[in-house]
């Protein structure tokens, strides 16, 4: 028997063993802890098509579930409404040419906290998208964002820090409009973008910004100031953002820029704090 046959028949043995597992997804169980008494369901069900019928029934206690490659369109009410939705810990929902969230799309997913909406084509979402979900992470990137409200993370219902990649859009302008609130972000990657100056980003937690490849051509005194109270830079010891710009696609007007560095590649200076730290060149 070939090697290939004795892959798919396995494949479906594994797939079979879990209940409620649709015939196109792949769905896995993960056992952990003393005597397996901890176990999680991963479900696979990347490129299963448009002709997909949604929602897709997956297995109650499903924890992980890929649905990449589907080319969902809009994402409606519908889509996530299932059982087996309810338990998700991460959902990847990337590729799927997305052009619109529903503002409660999300809303019953209660647990989850990874979120891969990237290589869609959002150009905005709702302020309540993300509401009363315990997010740590989601990637934006490669979508068509021209400006962000980071706003929309407020509603968020847990207190942990979230990281939000944002890279590789078309954003001229970021914001925030929190009035004296402070929004837990710990982590930002903007690089890759149209921004032309450094986005007011006061209120947010930040201990990692990363502005590579935007057409910055000059950083005023005090830009990162607003940024000095909650973050840090490479030095552990410090406490002030670490923000990484790559000089080989900005063009630098600041007295401030160190135009000799030492040895060991380029270095930027921190403008909240006066030090130097180091900088990650584009690659």
């Amino acid at each position: 028997m070939e090697w290939w046959v004795v892959a798919l028949l396995l494949l479906a043995v594994q797939s079979s063993a879990v209940k409620n597992c649709h015939p196109g997804c792949h769905c896995e169980v993960e056992s952990f802890g003393l005597f397996d008494s901890f176990s999680l369901t991963k479900v696979d069900c990347r490129g299963l098509g448009p002709s997909a019928s949604m929602p897709i029934p997956i297995p109650l206690d499903t924890a992980h579930l890929d649905m990449s490659s589907n080319a969902m369109g809009p994402l409606s009410d519908t889509v996530l409404a299932g059982p087996g939705y309810t338990t998700l810990i991460s959902l990847d929902l990337s590729s799927n040419h997305i052009t619109k969230i529903s503002p409660s799309a999300l809303s019953k997913l209660r647990y989850l906290e990874s979120l891969d909406l990237s290589h869609n084509n959002l150009e905005s979402l709702s302020p309540n998208c993300f509401s009363g979900l315990p997010l740590v992470e989601v990637d934006l990137s490669h979508n068509s964002f021209q400006e962000f409200d980071m706003d929309v993370f407020a509603s968020k219902v847990n207190g942990e820090p979230v990281s939000v990649d944002l890279s590789h859009n078309k954003l001229v302008s970021v914001s925030t409009t929190l009035h004296g609130r402070v929004l837990h972000i710990q982590s930002l990657t903007l690089s890759s973008n149209q921004l032309s100056s450094v986005p007011s980003l006061a209120g947010l937690l930040l201990r990692y910004l990363n502005l590579d490849g935007n057409p910055i051509t000059q950083i005023p005194e005090g830009a990162f100031a607003h940024l000095r109270k909650s973050s840090r830079t490479a030095s552990k010891a410090s406490r002030a953002c670490k923000f990484w710009i790559s000089p080989a696609t900005l063009t630098l007007r600041v007295s401030h820029w160190d135009k000799t560095p030492a040895a060991g590649g380029p270095r930027s200076r921190d403008f909240s704090t006066g030090r130097w730290g180091s900088q990650l060149a584009a690659g």
